[in-house]
C-alpha cells in the first residue's frame, strides 16, 4: 500500500508529476493515483517548468476534496543545460573552454577525475550550470508556492521538501553522482510546514530517512499507521 492509496482511500484526490523515469508504471508507482503523469516514460518535456504548470492547474481544480500532490522535479540533473540568465548568477565571465555551453551525463563522467584536461576554471563552469540549474527549478517551485498564497493554501496545507540524492562538485575529486557514499550525496534537506501542528523555526540535526515520511503524514492527518509501510512518524 503506498501512501497515494492509503490518503486516496481516506477521500483525498491524488496527483503525481513525475519527472524521473524510475519512478513509474513500470516499477509499480502508478497505485493510488487519481491522475499520475510520468513526463520521462510519455517523452514529455520534464523541464521544472512543465512540471510546476501542470501540477499548479490539477492544484487549482481541486474545490472540495482534500488533496495529495506529488511533484517529483528532475532539475538539476545531467544535462547540466541552462541559460545565461541562471548560469551568469554563479559565473561572471564568458566561458570559451572545452567544456562547452552544457554537460551531458557522458560528457561529465569523462571529465570527472580529469584535472589535466579540465583545469580549475572549467569545474568553476561545470559548477556554475550546476546551481543555475538549481535556482531555475527554484524558480519554478516558488510559482507552486505563490499560487498555494494565492489560493489561501498555505496555513492548511502540509508542505514537505526534500531530495533523493547530491551531487558531487569536485569535492572529492569527482564530479555526478553513484559513484561513492560521501556526505554531499546522501545528505538530504527535509523542510516540513504545517502550521496548524508545527512551530515555526525548529531546526533539528537528528538523522532520519525518507522511509519516515508516509507514517509521518498518516499521523500529521491522525490516520491509522499503515501495516506496508517501514519507518517510523517522525512526530
Amino acid at each position: 500500500e503506498l501512501i497515494s492509496e492509503r490518503l486516496q482511500k481516506e477521500g483525498f484526490q491524488t496527483a503525481s508529476f513525475v519527472a524521473n523515469g524510475y519512478v513509474s508504471e513500470k516499477f509499480g508507482f502508478k497505485q493510488g493515483w487519481n491522475k499520475h503523469v510520468n513526463y520521462i516514460r510519455e517523452g514529455k518535456v520534464s523541464a521544472a517548468r512543465n512540471v510546476y504548470k501542470d501540477a499548479i492547474t490539477w492544484m487549482e481544480q481541486q474545490k472540495e476534496a482534500p488533496f495529495f500532490l506529488y511533484i517529483h522535479t528532475i532539475d538539476p540533473h545531467v544535462p547540466y543545460s541552462v541559460g545565461e540568465e541562471f548560469s551568469s548568477l554563479y559565473y561572471s565571465k564568458k566561458y570559451k573552454g572545452p567544456v562547452g555551453k552544457s554537460v551531458g551525463g557522458g560528457h561529465l563522467a569523462k571529465i570527472s577525475g580529469d584535472h589535466k584536461k579540465y583545469d580549475k576554471n572549467d569545474y568553476e563552469w561545470i559548477k556554475a550550470l550546476y546551481h543555475g540549474e538549481v535556482t531555475y527549478h527554484d524558480k519554478h517551485m516558488g510559482s507552486l508556492i505563490k499560487k498555494m498564497e494565492e489560493l489561501d493554501l498555505m496555513d492548511d496545507t502540509l508542505l514537505i521538501i526534500t531530495h533523493d540524492h547530491g551531487e558531487e562538485l569536485d569535492d572529492h575529486g569527482k564530479l555526478g553522482h553513484g559513484h561513492s557514499l560521501y556526505e554531499e550525496l546522501n545528505h538530504a534537506p527535509l523542510l516540513v510546514r504545517y502550521p496548524a501542528q508545527l512551530p515555526q523555526g525548529i531546526v533539528i540535526d537528528e538523522l532520519v530517512e525518507l522511509v519516515d515520511l508516509a507514517p509521518t503524514i498518516l499521523d500529521i492527518f491522525e490516520l491509522k499507521p499503515s501495516t506496508d509501510h517501514e519507518g517510523v512518524s517522525l512526530l
